[in-house]
């Protein structure tokens, strides 16, 4: 129903304002974040293109994989396919360069 209101926003105050979802707003932004991690390699500072590459022949991904560099060498990544997570999950535990690769759901 188009007449009805995905978000609403309360007043400005000291430069922010609260903005308000529906639930069914919520679940739908929620949900394209499903399958995703939060990765770090402990002991060892990597570059983003040579992790993602890395974990990408480690975890020999079949679908889509989105990976976004969090400060401290922490890294969200998001799976297309189910089943890619769940090996993922399910395997290792994981190592690059004889380095942990720590995982959190």
């Amino acid at each position: 129903d188009m007449s009805t209101p995905l978000v609403s926003m309360g007043e400005l105050v000291n430069g922010m304002v609260a903005v308000n979802l529906t639930p069914d707003t919520r679940r739908s932004i929620r949900e394209r974040w499903n399958h995703a991690l939060i990765v770090k390699v402990f002991g060892w500072i990597m570059g983003f293109h040579y992790l993602r590459t890395m974990v990408m022949s480690l975890w020999k991904l079949a679908g889509r994989f989105d990976c976004v560099n969090f400060r401290q060498d922490f890294f969200l990544m998001r799976f297309g396919l189910v089943k890619d997570y769940g090996n993922v999950i399910k395997g290792g535990p994981w190592f690059i360069g004889g380095h942990c690769l720590t995982i959190r759901v």
